[in-house]
């Protein structure tokens, strides 16, 4: 979890790289692919596959591959058709919000909120005390992209609360500055992609149970699938807050032109390339999930 490099980590790159993907390459099954999806399964929910590193010229996959994550193949193909609908019903009601509710313990994310609605053309934006739960749940009612540049807390005891933390508004069940993954399984979410900049917020609970190891049904990011989102982008370790805003102001720069899983992969090679940021720590935490479809500021 931490910013660290070396000859241990890239052999043990590498070696997951020669097993899980150099196989498929030398049948010539990748041979023009440029999206992979990828449903994975058990230890391997929590494996950065854009780290994977092929083990002869360096080369992490996310050069070579933008990546999709998806549940199940027949979850992917449900989630799509049910996004379509969704697309049709909401017509062209679409707004864009983002939301900072901690600029002072956080205060890179004014800088994402900035980047955010710098690239969404008519995105709204909160930030402080205006950030709270109840405007974070009417924005994910509209459609159109969600960012929240926030605390992510896992709760590996009791997962279904585990919770984004937002402002505290009127104190209410819903508006207490915590949106649990028990009330986001409650709404109707018709956002186009939710951005879920904090730290593990793709991360469930099974790493720390001894049972259903791999079905992370209770993350962050299954529940905005499962209430309805088109596709989430989260984290699956602590990031810091500067590389934080960093990276999403990448991503959204490329999302202009470009569906999610390819902006994301995008601001990752970018990453690659920055010196200090070169590590797998400061880009690979970063997934996206969902129908990877979902051309958000098309609707600019």
């Amino acid at each position: 979890r931490g910013a660290v490099s070396g000859d241990a980590t890239d052999e043990m790159l590498g070696a997951l790289h020669d097993v899980l993907v150099r196989p498929m390459e030398r049948a010539g099954l990748l041979s023009g692919v440029r999206r992979l999806i990828i449903v994975p399964h058990s230890f391997m929910t929590y494996l950065p596959f854009a780290a994977l590193r092929r083990s002869d010229s360096g080369r992490y996959l996310v050069q070579d591959y933008s990546i999709l994550q998806a549940s199940s193949a027949g979850a992917l193909a449900a989630l799509r058709r049910t996004a379509r609908a969704s697309a049709d019903a909401a017509g062209g009601a679409r707004r864009s919000a983002g939301f900072a509710p901690f600029p002072d313990a956080l205060p890179a994310t004014p800088v994402e909120l900035r980047a955010f609605r710098a690239a969404v053309r008519g995105a709204g934006g909160d930030a402080g005390s205006r950030a709270t739960e109840s405007r974070l749940r009417a924005a994910l009612g509209t459609g159109g992209v969600v960012h929240v540049a926030t605390h992510g807390q896992m709760n590996p005891w009791n997962p279904m609360f585990s919770r984004i933390e937002m402002a505290r508004g009127t104190g209410s069940a819903a508006d207490d500055g915590r949106l649990e993954v028990h009330e986001i399984l409650g709404l109707r979410v018709r956002a186009d992609l939710v951005f879920l900049s904090g730290c593990e917020t793709g991360l469930g609970p099974s790493w720390s149970t001894e049972f259903a190891r791999g079905e992370d049904y209770a993350s962050l990011a299954q529940a905005f699938l499962y209430a309805g989102a088109r596709t989430v982008i989260s984290t699956l370790w602590p990031i810091a807050d500067d590389g934080g805003a960093e990276f999403a102001t990448r991503f959204y720069a490329h999302l202009a032109s470009e569906a999610p899983p390819e902006a994301l992969a995008a601001a990752q090679r970018e990453m690659l390339a920055v010196r200090g940021r070169r590590v797998p720590y400061y880009w690979a935490a970063y997934q996206v999930s969902g129908d990877g479809e979902s051309g958000a500021l098309a609707h600019r």
